[in-house]
């Protein structure tokens, strides 16, 4: 039961791989110092064993990243941690999507995300 709960929520939140080529959770959510709490007021935030799991989909969002694009790779314009292709996206596209999500983030909010799909 629980796992057609889970398996329902990420179908909704995914786009259809069959449509909509897409890398699915692109970053990590990033874990922060508990006594770092505060600079993150207003964001969704999780207790952790390790301090507090922020949400990498919330600091996009507070940096515009939701639906922007670089070339055919963009960010979902309904989940802004969902990387998708547009159709043409390359890997240099995807690589400069990249490194403008974890600048803007890193610029704002000073936490650096990672990466979750791994690229060999």
């Amino acid at each position: 039961m629980v796992m057609t709960r889970v398996v329902a929520l990420r179908r909704s939140k995914l786009p259809d791989w069959r449509v909509t080529g897409n890398a699915g959770s692109y970053f990590k959510n990033p874990v922060v110092k508990l006594s770092d709490a505060r600079t993150f007021a207003g964001l969704p935030q999780h207790p952790t064993s390790d301090g507090i799991k922020l949400s990498a989909a919330a600091l996009l969002e507070a940096c515009g990243m939701k639906g922007r694009h670089r070339g055919g790779a963009a960010f979902s314009p309904d989940h802004a941690l969902i990387m998708i292709n547009r159709g043409s996206a390359t890997f240099d596209d995807v690589v400069a999507l990249t490194q403008d999500a974890v600048h803007a983030v890193r610029t704002k909010f000073g936490v650096t995300l990672e990466q979750e799909p791994m690229i060999y």
